[in-house]
C-alpha cells in the first residue's frame, strides 16, 4: 500500500515533464528528486518533493560545513529571515544542512498555478537571501 496520493504524484510529474525538469521519482516512497539552477552564488541546490496523501512538501537543500560559531550565527539569521517570509521557512540542522521547506496542502485537485509557484518559490527565496546566508559561510567552501 502506498502512503502517498498517486493522483497528486501524477500531477507533479506531469508538470515537471511539461516544464522540462530533470528529475527522478522514487515510486515506492512517492519522492521526486531534482536539481535546480540558481541565479545567486549558490548556483544550484537539490530539490526533494515528498508527496503525501493530502499535501506535498518541497525541500530545497543546500550543504554547508559550518563551525559551531557559524551555526550560532546561521540560526540567528534564519530566525530573522523566517520572520520576513510568509510561506515556508528555512531550517538548519546541527550537521550543517541548510534547507528551505514548504508544505502545500491539497484538498481536491492541484492547480497548475499553485504547483508552479510552489516549485519556484524555494529557488527565489534562496536567491533572495543568498548574500546574507553566504556572508556567514567560510570563503572557499563548496556550496551544494
Amino acid at each position: 500500500m502506498q502512503d502517498y496520493s498517486e493522483t497528486l504524484a501524477d500531477a507533479i510529474q506531469n508538470y515537471l515533464i511539461s516544464d522540462s525538469w530533470a528529475y527522478e521519482f522514487d515510486e515506492t516512497n512517492g519522492i521526486f528528486y531534482a536539481g535546480v539552477s540558481l541565479q545567486s552564488a549558490f548556483s544550484q541546490c537539490s530539490f526533494l518533493i515528498d508527496v503525501n496523501k493530502r499535501f506535498y512538501q518541497i525541500y530545497a537543500r543546500l550543504s554547508a560545513d559550518l563551525t559551531a560559531d557559524q551555526m550560532t550565527e546561521m540560526a540567528t539569521l534564519i530566525n530573522q529571515i523566517n520572520c520576513e517570509i510568509t510561506f515556508g521557512h528555512f531550517e538548519f540542522s546541527d550537521t550543517g544542512s541548510l534547507r528551505y521547506r514548504l508544505v502545500i496542502p491539497v484538498q481536491n485537485q492541484l492547480d497548475e498555478r499553485t504547483l508552479h509557484n510552489s516549485l519556484y518559490l524555494p529557488a527565489y527565496l534562496i536567491d533572495r537571501y543568498a548574500d546574507e546566508l553566504l556572508s556567514i559561510l567560510q570563503s572557499g567552501k563548496t556550496i551544494c
